[in-house]
C-alpha cells in the first residue's frame, strides 16, 4: 500500500511546524496505550532548487566582484603590508558570509500546504512499524508487538 497523507490522516492527533523546515506530528491508532510522534522534514524541491542554484550562482558572481572591489579598496587606502593583511581578511569574511547565506537558501523548502504533507508522510515513515492496515476494515491498527 503507497502511504499518502489522505492514507494516514486518521492516525494524526496533531502537527506543528517546528525549527522553519520539520513537522512534528503526533500519531495515534486504535489499540495504542500512547501516541508516537515524529518528525519530518520539508525537502526543497529538485526544480526550484536548480532555479535557486543558477540564480545563486549569478548573485554569488555578482557579490564576488563587490567583495573584491571594496577589498582592494580598503587594501589600498590602509596601503602596505596592513593594506594587504584588511584586503585579505575584508576578501575572505566577505566570501564567507555570501556562500553561506545564499546555500542555505538554496535548500529551504517553501512552507506550504503540499510540503507539510509531504513532510507528514515522511515523518509517519518513520514509525510505520507500529502500526499496521486492515485493508478489510480499511482503517490503521497499533501493530501487535507480541
Amino acid at each position: 500500500m503507497q502511504i499518502t497523507y489522505e492514507s494516514i490522516k486518521p492516525l494524526i492527533q496533531s502537527e506543528n511546524l517546528v525549527g522553519g523546515n520539520q513537522m512534528q506530528v503526533t500519531f495515534l491508532a486504535v489499540g495504542m496505550a500512547a501516541p508516537i510522534q515524529a518528525i519530518g522534514m520539508m525537502v526543497a524541491d529538485q526544480d526550484e532548487m536548480m532555479k535557486n542554484v543558477t540564480k545563486q550562482a549569478v548573485k554569488q558572481g555578482v557579490f564576488s566582484s563587490i567583495i573584491s572591489a571594496i577589498s582592494r579598496l580598503l587594501g589600498g587606502l590602509i596601503g602596505g603590508v596592513g593594506g594587504s593583511i584588511a584586503s585579505s581578511t575584508a576578501s575572505t569574511v566577505g566570501h564567507s558570509m555570501t556562500s553561506n547565506s545564499m546555500g542555505a537558501n538554496m535548500m529551504n523548502a517553501k512552507d506550504t500546504p503540499e510540503n507539510r504533507q509531504k513532510a507528514v508522510v515522511a515523518a509517519f515513515q518513520t514509525v510505520q512499524a507500529y502500526f499496521e492496515y486492515d485493508a478489510v476494515n480499511g482503517d490503521w491498527k497499533a501493530k501487535s508487538m507480541s
